[in-house]
């Protein structure tokens, strides 16, 4: 197992220099700290906060990873976490990067500081910054958790709880000591339901590119589950892949209305897609929800904000938030500890977005 003399070896430093780039970067020159960093990441180096003589030494304070931070969903969990972490007398920091070597790097500096649990929220690498955030990138999500699995794996054997928001099916880092995860499959499944419901057949589904991994493969499993199972119209042409944002939905909702054939509603993965594709038939004379109805995914504020306002399904990222705490202190108090889970139902939130077509 890496110790800091391997690093301080590798990277031409002394030992005290390798904890001073962890604990007070601020004391050691920037080129220094990145070479002592990247040296960490080749060697998998865990900092001192797992080693054995501080385990023991609770710092109350819990260590937050996210790499998406302007994710309106992501906001809203953060908030459930400092919020019941304040409420147990924890304080939070949070750490953030763009790609997996950052990531990793981030992390172990995160542990660097002797928090006593980690919470990792959702993983997802872009193509793109600012505004247009790009492509989530698949090969750089597989990278990130085979290297963030085997960092887990050595927390897990030192009794350090580490706490993942995941999928329901399956944890990406299995060797996480917890998850919380919502059931985007069942999500969807939910919101094709409701549409049937209201006694559409013929529904449309506007898709985030990704359909393979995650959080997107859910929602698109759940969505041709539920069509199969009401025996639903879903013609090729009527799924459209874009970006999951709000000019992403607007794009892909243009190039379905330019079709002669059109669904009676549509299924968004994301409520960003759903206002977007809303937008869409606004500015094209397309009622909402005379003419084609809306239904989104995830329950955020951007939907109580449109016009109509949009019916989706909830995924709770606040309690998720909170449930992450929960579980992790729990560990902290309670070792040794065993894997544990927890998943989050989804909820219907009926608006204005979805017309009822019982009895015509």
């Amino acid at each position: 197992m890496t110790n800091i003399k391997d690093v301080a070896k590798a990277a031409g430093v002394s030992p005290m220099t390798v904890s001073r780039a962890f604990n007070r970067p601020e004391l050691v020159s920037p080129k220094t700290v990145d070479r002592v960093l990247a040296v960490a990441h080749e060697l998998n180096y865990v900092p001192n906060l797992l080693a054995r003589g501080l385990v023991t030494s609770e710092t109350h304070t819990v260590g937050v990873f996210v790499s998406r931070p302007e994710n309106a969903l992501y906001s809203e969990c953060l908030s459930g976490i400092t919020k019941q972490a304040a409420a147990h007398g924890y304080n939070v920091l949070m750490a953030c990067a763009d790609s997996p070597d950052s990531a990793m790097t981030s992390i172990r500096v995160l542990m660097g500081r002797r928090i006593d649990g980690l919470i990792l929220l959702g993983i997802d690498f872009r193509s793109g910054d600012g505004d247009d955030p790009g492509q989530t990138l698949i090969e750089e999500y597989d990278k990130f958790y085979r290297n963030f699995d085997s960092l887990a794996k050595e927390c897990y054997e030192r009794e350090f709880p580490v706490i993942c928001i995941s999928q329901a099916e399956k944890s990406s880092a299995p060797h996480c000591s917890g998850f919380v995860a919502h059931d985007y499959c069942e999500g969807a499944f939910t919101a094709v339901k409701y549409l049937v419901d209201r006694g559409h057949r013929r529904i449309g589904f506007l898709a985030h590119n990704v359909t393979d991994i995650g959080i997107w493969g859910e929602r698109y499993r759940g969505f041709f589950r539920a069509a199969e199972k009401f025996g639903c119209e879903t013609h090729p042409e009527w799924i459209c892949r874009t970006t999951d944002t709000v000019d992403g939905g607007f794009s892909a909702m243009n190039a379905l209305l330019d079709r002669s054939d059109l669904p009676t509603a549509v299924y968004c993965a994301n409520d960003e897609i759903a206002v977007g594709a809303i937008n869409a038939c606004n500015t094209r004379g397309v009622r909402v929800p005379q003419d084609i109805s809306i239904m989104g995914h995830d329950g955020n504020a951007i939907g109580r904000a449109s016009w109509p306002p949009l019916s989706t399904v909830s995924i709770h990222f606040r309690e998720i938030g909170c449930r992450c705490v929960d579980l992790l202190l729990d560990q902290i108090a309670h070792k040794p500890f065993d894997r544990v889970g927890k998943l989050i139902s989804p909820t219907l939130i009926e608006r204005g977005s979805v017309a009822d077509l019982r009895g015509k």
